[in-house]
C-alpha cells in the first residue's frame, strides 16, 4: 500500500511542480523552463524477485515520466528519471548471472 502512496505523491508533486516552472517566462535563447527530476531503480527495468512491489512502484515511475514527456514539453518542461543500479549490500539479493534481460 505504500507503494501506491509513494506513486501518488510522485505524481501531485510533479503536478505542483510543472504548475509553478508554467508561471516562468521562457528566457530568451533557453530551451526550457526548466527541469524535473524523478528517481526511479533499475529495479523498474529489470527483474527484481525480492521486492515486486518496490520493483512495481519503480516501474511506475518510469511510466508516469514517459507519459507526461510529451505534455510537458509543449510546456517547455523537460522531466526525466533517474534509474541507480544496485549496490550490493547485505539487504541485497545475489546477483544471479545467468538471468536474460
Amino acid at each position: 500500500m505504500a507503494e501506491i502512496v509513494e506513486l501518488k505523491i510522485l505524481q501531485q508533486a510533479v503536478k505542483l511542480a510543472a504548475h509553478y516552472m508554467n508561471k516562468k517566462p521562457v528566457d530568451e535563447g533557453a530551451a526550457s523552463r526548466g527541469s524535473i527530476i524523478c528517481t526511479a531503480s533499475n529495479a523498474g527495468l529489470y527483474p527484481f524477485p525480492i521486492s515486486p512491489l518496490y520493483s512495481t512502484t519503480k516501474f511506475g515511475v518510469i511510466g508516469l515520466v514517459r507519459a507526461l514527456g510529451p505534455r510537458l514539453e509543449d510546456s517547455k518542461i523537460q522531466i526525466n528519471a533517474l534509474a541507480p543500479s544496485l549496490l550490493g549490500t547485505a539487504r541485497s539479493p545475489p546477483i544471479d548471472r545467468n538471468v536474460k534481460v
